[in-house]
């Protein structure tokens, strides 16, 4: 049981930030795919499909998605973070987990891991840097000088969208990915088992 203290009817949500509706999903990753970088899509994707903070999938390792788990269904993985992971990743408070994730998903960035685009930022990264998915131009991590990568590619991103008559952009952010993965996830637990096994499952 969960009280609520403060009765009223304008309970905002974390930050402000809202789910975004599944139908426009698809749209906010396809205009990523064409109008930004591979890196900002797969992060979206990312974001969209596991529900991960930019803070770890901006620590993934490579080696992170070679030791991902399959699941018996085969359409899904498993892939562990946290400061005891091996390889280990970075996760807020410090708390190891295993992340659901599309196999799919896995397959398409380790074939990015391996692409040319990649491989010549991994030769300007320092070796701290180097095992890291995902690598500014120059061989940094993007989450660096204030998150500033992230933040130039997703204005840059909105701008895209915008031009193209997606509202959806007007106030979009990176952590909705987030909040729209853990919305869509309990409203299909809900269905399949009891409340209580649906907020601990998705928490």
């Amino acid at each position: 049981s969960i009280p609520l203290v403060n009765q009223n009817n304008n309970i905002e949500l974390e930050g402000g930030l809202f789910p975004i509706s599944p139908r426009e999903v698809p749209n906010i990753i396809n205009v990523a795919k064409k109008h930004s970088s591979i890196e900002l899509y797969l992060m979206l994707k990312l974001g969209f499909y596991t529900g991960m903070r930019i803070g770890t999938i901006c620590d993934l390792k490579v080696a992170t998605l070679e030791n991902s788990i399959l699941l018996k269904n085969k359409t899904m993985s498993i892939i562990h973070v946290g400061p005891n992971s091996s390889p280990p990743v970075n996760t807020k408070y410090s708390k190891d987990g295993a992340i659901l994730i599309p196999t799919d998903l896995v397959h398409e960035l380790i074939e990015y891991c391996y692409s040319t685009r990649r491989l010549k930022r991994v030769v300007k990264a320092v070796d701290e840097n180097s095992d890291l998915i995902f690598l500014t131009r120059n061989g940094g991590n993007y989450l660096n000088l204030d998150n500033k990568s992230i933040n130039v590619a997703m204005h840059r991103l909105r701008v895209s969208g915008l031009k193209l008559g997606y509202d959806v952009f007007k106030f979009f952010h990176f952590h909705q990915t987030r909040s729209t993965f853990a919305t869509v996830l309990m409203e299909y637990c809900l269905k399949k088992m009891s409340a209580t096994n649906a907020i601990q499952l998705v928490k």
